[in-house]
């Protein structure tokens, strides 16, 4: 009788183990949960209470002194947290100017309050008023 012949089975080659982390480091991208939540939005505004928090913070380490620094100071940082568009900007900003008496009301309410979101609103009602 023929005697079978032995064929070659390949042996798998053994996974390497992950090799270990490094505490603290990755080269990994970071996950988007990380990015900073104050980034201007293209689109409807974002009222997340960390734009609020990051814009009170702002103000408050600036705390400039005159009415008009103080608004310029609002409309800047509203702007570039997206919660203001480049045509509600520059028109409040003229506003701010004239000493437009709406703002000035809108700001000692403002400093009672420290709403941010509140002023907000009340900034683009005022800017819609004024365009």
């Amino acid at each position: 009788t023929p005697t079978p012949t032995p064929t070659h089975t390949p042996t798998p080659t053994p996974t390497p183990a992950p090799a270990p982390k490094a505490s603290g480091f990755s080269f990994a991208p970071a996950p988007a949960s990380s990015t900073p939540a104050f980034a201007p939005v293209s689109s409807a505004p974002s009222t997340s209470s960390s734009n609020f928090a990051h814009i009170e913070h702002v103000f408050d380490q600036t705390a400039p002194k005159t009415p008009s620094a103080k608004l310029l100071l609002l409309i800047s940082l509203l702007s570039k947290g997206g919660l203001l568009t480049a045509q509600e900007k520059d028109v409040l900003k003229d506003l701010v100017i004239a000493e437009n008496e709406n703002l000035l009301c809108a700001l000692e309410v403002f400093e009672i309050q420290k709403d941010f979101e509140e002023m907000a609103d009340t900034l683009k009602e005022v800017a819609a008023l004024g365009m």
